[in-house]
């Protein structure tokens, strides 16, 4: 950090809180830009079904990588079992490579199907009718997560734990709502008020086109550019 804080003319950072941090390190010699992860422009056609849909979906796509996440995902899905929907988990279990050993899910109450490959990803999100954002832990500056902008890529509306560090995406877009850090029975909640709300294709159409305008990959590599740009100026 320091030999980059040294030779660097720019300085980007994916969320506030790490830019916050960053300056609270080094200052403001060096401009420190905020650009976040961001969502496809095209996503890939669903070619199959992944998985048979009985119940309502709840969607937790992305790594596993501390216990507290495992055991969020348990709690959530005991809870959604007992009201009738099922908790889908798309992603590696990597909590050996994080914590002091493997932390496993509970397969009774949840659906897991392990890593997959970008376009069946794709297909999971689309059949799902509510995406879920945790926290891996209490820092926020650890806690950017780019599944929100997948999800809303789709128009999936999106259940997230209050210390996600870009939960503001969902909030300005109201799409979507935030439950408590740790609070498993009020994300459950969240989950099924989300689901039952009949949400018109034209909202959810609208959703998709603010999304790409403000979030997607282009608009972010435009952002990137323009910096650039104003630094070969000077």
């Amino acid at each position: 950090q320091n030999i980059i804080a040294s030779r660097a003319c720019a300085i980007i950072v994916n969320d506030e809180a790490n830019r916050k941090r960053w300056i609270d390190f080094y200052g403001r010699k060096t401009p420190v830009y905020l650009i976040p992860t961001g969502c496809p422009q095209d996503i890939p056609d669903i070619v199959s079904v992944p998985f048979e849909k009985k119940y309502p979906t709840a969607l937790y796509i992305g790594q596993l990588s501390s216990k507290r996440i495992i055991k969020m995902i348990n709690s959530i899905g005991a809870l959604l079992v007992e009201k009738g929907w099922q908790l889908a988990v798309v992603g590696p279990n990597k909590t050996s490579y994080y914590c002091d050993k493997k932390y496993d899910l509970n397969l009774n109450v949840c659906n897991y199907v392990g890593p997959v490959n970008y376009d069946i990803s794709w297909a999971y999100i689309e059949l799902s009718d509510v995406g879920v954002a945790l926290a891996p832990g209490p820092h926020i500056f650890e806690n950017e997560t780019s599944k929100l902008y997948f999800y809303l890529r789709a128009g999936l509306p999106v259940a997230c734990e209050s210390r996600i560090s870009n939960l503001d995406v969902v909030m300005n877009l109201n799409w979507g709502n935030i439950f408590e850090y740790g609070n498993a029975k009020e994300a459950s909640n969240i989950i099924i008020s989300l689901g039952e709300k009949k949400k018109k294709l034209e909202e959810k159409e609208s959703i998709i086109r603010k999304t790409l305008e403000e979030h997607s990959w282009d608009r972010r590599s435009q952002i990137l550019c323009n910096i650039i740009e104003k630094k070969k100026l000077h």
